[in-house]
Parts: structure tokens; C-alpha cells; sequence
């Protein structure tokens, strides 16, 4: 599971997500259906989450942001469904994939997948506060942003993708470009980011590896030895700075 941001406990969060309760009351507030996935992404919010838990610790938590993914998505059903439905999300396992249902007063959501997964678990205390204001995670949500973004700074844009039998795309490559330079990722987040990059270091004259200083320290080996250290006690490889 790869979490947004931890609570205190992490291997009570992990061992109960790991089976799947019924998640209620829950309050959806998106729901994103990739088809080329296929994938449907839920946002919500656990009005009675496994915080809980923490509660006897003296830590007494005022809501949990949750976002779950629900890989390989079939038999969709979409009824009624409005923003902030809040109901229950159950799973039940059956000839080896996961049937889920989500259920309020108003609507519900059907279907079967291959696999759930929780991407973002984000516990927030009644009066807690942060050092930062705002916070952003790479993931799809982001992407018509940048792209408008690209565009308004006079990037043309441009998606390259290929289909394969099942009418999916086997990948997207995702392509900017202006009178000055050319960007290709696979996001747009990739393309904004490389974008962001070319207007602190834009070159005086073209040279390769131009995006380099003599005086950078080499923090992408630094923080992977630093992990390392963290997870294992030792330094497991020897890190070189990619040149591409």
C-alpha cells in the first residue's frame, strides 16, 4: 500500500485494510473511471475510521481522507449517483476477485475487480497543525491541470497512444512543445515538471546535459543511501546519478 500520509500506528492501518472491512459511513465526493485501465477511483471520507484505535492513545482524530483504487474494474454499475453520497463501501471475495458495493439512502455502486488497493490514507487531529499550507500528490487528479497550465504558457499539446486488442492503450506518451523546446513524458505532470526545470536552467547556449551544475550535490544517490540506511542498516548498491 502506498500511503499519501501515515497515522501513528502503521501496522494497525496495514493489518486492517489488509482484510477489507465494510468502510462506513463513508462520504464519497469523487469517483474516477479510467476505462483504459480499467480503473475506478474512489475520494471519500471515513466518518468512523480505524482512528479509532488511536483514541485509546490519547489521540483522537477528527476524520480520515481516504482514496482506494479498484484495479480492473467490470460489471460498473451507476445508479443515481450524486457528490458526498455517504453510505457503506463492502467487498466480498468471489472465483478470485473482489464484488464491491457502495449503498446510501440515494444511490449505490456496483461492480467486481481484481484488486483494491488504499493509495492515499490521510488522518487529520481536530487541532492540528502543520508547517506547510498546501499539499499535492502525483497521481491523475492533477493532469487537466498542468495540461491547462502548458497552455497557457503557449505550449502546443499533443498525446500519443497505442491500442492494443482489448481496445485499451498499451501506453500514452504525452508531448509539449513551443518555439523554444520540446518536452515528452508519460504525464503531464512529467511534462510540467520538465517545463518547470528548463525555466530555472535554461542555457545561455546549447550543451548536452545543460539541466546539470558542476555544483549539485548529488541528492538522488544522498536519499537513496539515506532509505538504505533507514530500512536495512547499510547501503545495499552503489547509486550513480542517471545521465538521461
Amino acid at each position: 500500500m502506498d500511503f499519501c500520509e501515515m497515522v501513528e500506528n502503521r501496522e494497525f492501518v496495514e493489518y486492517y485494510y489488509s482484510f477489507l472491512p465494510m468502510l462506513g459511513p463513508l462520504e464519497i465526493h469523487e469517483v474516477l473511471y479510467v476505462a483504459t485501465t480499467p480503473l475506478v477511483q474512489i475520494e471519500g471520507i471515513l466518518h468512523i475510521p480505524p482512528d479509532n484505535f488511536n483514541r485509546t492513545r490519547n489521540t483522537d482524530f477528527k476524520k480520515t481522507e481516504i482514496s482506494i483504487l479498484l484495479w480492473d474494474a467490470d460489471q460498473l454499475e451507476f445508479n443515481n449517483f450524486e457528490s458526498k453520497s455517504k453510505g457503506t463501501l463492502s467487498f466480498v471475495d468471489s472465483d478470485g476477485k473482489k464484488n464491491f458495493l457502495f449503498v446510501s439512502d440515494t444511490c449505490h455502486i456496483k461492480g467486481r475487480c481484481s484488486k483494491v488497493e488504499v493509495y492515499g490514507l490521510h488522518t487529520k487531529q481536530e487541532n492540528n497543525k502543520r508547517d506547510w499550507e498546501v499539499s499535492l500528490f502525483s497521481y491523475r487528479t492533477l493532469y487537466n491541470a498542468c495540461l491547462n497550465v502548458l497552455t497557457e504558457e503557449g505550449f502546443e499539446l499533443d498525446i500519443v497512444g497505442k491500442p492494443n486488442m482489448d481496445s485499451f492503450y498499451e501506453y500514452l506518451t504525452w508531448h509539449s512543445k513551443n518555439s523554444k523546446i520540446k518536452l515528452r513524458g508519460d504525464s503531464p505532470i512529467e511534462l510540467l515538471g520538465m517545463y518547470a526545470l528548463y525555466q530555472k536552467r535554461k542555457p545561455e547556449e546549447l550543451v548536452d546535459y545543460w539541466w546539470n551544475r558542476e555544483s549539485d550535490e548529488n541528492l538522488w544517490s544522498k536519499l537513496l543511501e539515506d532509505l538504505d540506511k533507514k530500512n536495512f542498516n547499510e547501503v545495499r548498491n552503489n547509486y550513480v546519478e542517471e545521465s538521461d
